[in-house]
């Protein structure tokens, strides 16, 4: 019999249990930081196996840096971390996905690193080789710690995730990593993570890179994984649907702090201890200015009894000298003890919001930016054929399309990265380009500071303003490029587009990993930016926002144009499809 025919046989007798389980998680105290820039002092939090956690915060504050410490890459300065089961497994799904062997095959590699294959092979060896002498006990001892029928059954539902969530149905599910656009790797590595059933699960914004039915999918799989669950993620509509505790980074003094419910609960919950906050600080400071007063009022009138009475007898004066001494003292004393009452209020200042300023002024340039004639793709299939379009000085156009459908090919042959099958695209004469890549894995080994004093013909001090304007303040620019989160270096991306006075931006999912404040701040600045603008995103509130002029919708193996913003037609379907079978795609 072979594996197939006994997958659908045994798939028929067995059916998972799910059952909460995982592992609890209680971190007390818990210090760290990277150089002089302090990324957590004190933080304290639990980790319920029975809640969906999600951890949220501005970009760069240290969210993959904790994920790190509980998938124990990293070592915490001060603190320390308990877990009910000292020896949980772990996975970690960081933003940036690590290199992987590019030859493997997509269901090879998700077989290997679950262990299934390893226990596959064991199987069949076993029935080929059952009846030589020695091998009958082993095999009994084998099928008393292992199901046979769950392992064969964790092969199909593994092929039917690979199917649904990255778009590898047979025969191309086993294609070469290789081959596979960014998109699909990320989902591949989330796949694999979700196979491992590890008893804790760390997503680093897995919504990154994920069309709408891959999101809806991914948060069907999160809503019902068994085991201990923490998420970063930014955007609200993804976090609404998964968490049922917050737990939030403070960048104001690097401690956690929880909320019960989902992310519209958190903010309201905020938006509440942030109007208390203020209350208190508006007290506090009432109560200072009250106290400095008194204790002024308190001096000046020690200073008069000093001072006492301009006109005495001389017999009087000794007296009156005693007396005034001791009004003099008395008003000392009041004031010592007010100032002792006003060095105990708390120094509560108001939040500081750094707001990131994007100042982009594009050089000039000829009229037809981008000229594109009869341009062809094909990476193993067709991406598309004989792809012709004309992108004018000005214009925005928004590259859409299911995951693997060509966008990012699409955008490496404009930016010259790639070349067509056939066809050729030609650029404008004093065509600047910015490409803002998916996939950011070669970056060089040195310093923010570093980095711009290599490539830009700037003084030390000028540049240091250009950054900080980036967010890149006091000692963050001496901070190694490679050590950035995912959301600095996006606004890395972006000094380097303000810096070369770019004027044809390419950008390949923008507001991957960015807060919703950086997202806002971004939005408004390409809508105010003068410069050619195409842009690959899933983030359809983003490019609403963009009064996008063209849309090039991929997909099929063609491109379709289409003037203003026009969406995945596919988008009302992929809702139907995603809802009537989840409970057919969920792994075990």
């Amino acid at each position: 019999m072979t594996i197939d025919e006994l997958v659908v046989s045994r798939m028929q007798t067995y059916q998972p249990e799910l059952r909460p389980g995982g592992v609890s998680i209680k971190v007390l105290n818990l210090n760290f930081s990277y150089g002089d820039r302090t990324i957590l002092d004190g933080a304290s939090f639990t980790i319920d196996n029975t809640k969906r956690s999600c951890l949220v915060g501005k970009n760069g504050v240290g969210k993959s840096t904790l994920l790190r410490i509980l998938a124990r890459e990293l070592r915490a300065c001060g603190g320390m971390v308990m877990a009910s089961n000292p020896r949980y497994t772990v996975e970690y799904v960081p933003q940036i996905i690590p290199v992987m062997d590019e030859a493997t095959g997509a269901l090879d590699q998700l077989l290997e690193a679950s262990g299934i294959a390893e226990k596959v092979s064991k199987l069949e060896f076993y029935h080929h080789h059952v009846t030589e002498p020695g091998l009958i006990e082993d095999f009994a001892e084998f099928v008393s710690q292992h199901d046979e029928a769950q392992i064969y059954a964790s092969v199909q539902r593994v092929r039917v995730a690979l199917s649904s969530f990255v778009g590898l149905a047979p025969p191309e599910e086993n294609r070469p990593l290789r081959e596979l656009s960014g998109g699909q790797k990320a989902r591949l590595f989330i796949l694999q993570a979700l196979t491992s059933r590890p008893d804790l699960l760390l997503l680093d914004e897995p919504d990154n890179n994920l069309d709408w039915e891959g999101r809806e999918w991914l948060i069907g799989e999160i809503r019902e994984y068994p085991n201990t669950v923490l998420v970063v993620g930014h955007r609200i509509e993804f976090v609404d649907q998964i968490a049922d505790r917050v737990l939030e980074l403070s960048d104001r003094d690097h401690k956690i702090y929880a909320y019960t419910g989902n992310y519209a609960s958190y903010l309201d919950a905020k938006a509440g201890q942030e109007e208390l906050d203020e209350r208190e600080r508006l007290r506090i400071e009432k109560e200072r200015r009250r106290l400095r007063a008194a204790i002024q009022k308190q001096l000046r009138l020690a200073a008069r009894s000093q001072r006492g009475p301009k006109r005495r007898r001389d017999r009087d004066k000794m007296a009156a000298k005693h007396k005034s001494a001791r009004a003099a003292r008395k008003h000392h004393e009041q004031a010592a003890t007010l100032k002792k009452r006003l060095a105990t209020l708390p120094d509560v200042e108001r939040p500081k919001h750094a707001e990131l300023r994007i100042d982009l002024e594009p050089a000039h340039c000829g009229q037809n930016v981008v000229m594109i004639a009869g341009a062809s793709k094909a990476y193993g299939r067709s991406l598309f054929e004989d792809f012709s379009s004309v992108v004018r000085r000005g214009d925005r156009v928004a590259i859409v399309g299911p995951n693997a459908s060509g966008k990012t090919t699409l955008l490496k042959i404009i930016a010259g990265l790639a070349e067509p099958d056939e066809g050729e695209v030609k650029l404008a004469k004093g065509v600047v380009v910015g490409y803002l890549p998916q996939e950011q894995e070669e970056l060089p080994d040195m310093t923010v500071l570093d980095y711009f004093r290599n490539t830009v013909a700037m003084d030390v001090t000028s540049l240091r303003r250009e950054l900080s304007h980036y967010l890149f303040t006091g000692d963050e620019v001496s901070t190694n490029i490679r050590s950035l989160s995912a959301g600095e270096r996006v606004r890395l991306f972006l000094v380097q587009f303000a810096l070369s006075h770019a004027n044809l931006l390419l950008l390949d999912e923008p507001t991957n990993n960015l807060d919703a404040l950086s997202r806002d701040r971004l939005a408004k600045s390409l809508m105010d930016y003068a410069g050619t603008i195409l842009v690959v995103s899933h983030d359809e509130g983003f490019l609403e926002r963009l009064s996008i002029d063209k849309t090039l919708q991929l997909g099929r193996g063609r491109v379709q144009t289409e003037y203003g913003l026009t969406l995945d037609p596919s988008h009302e379907e992929s809702h139907s499809r995603v809802s009537t079978t989840r409970h057919c795609n969920s792994l075990p």
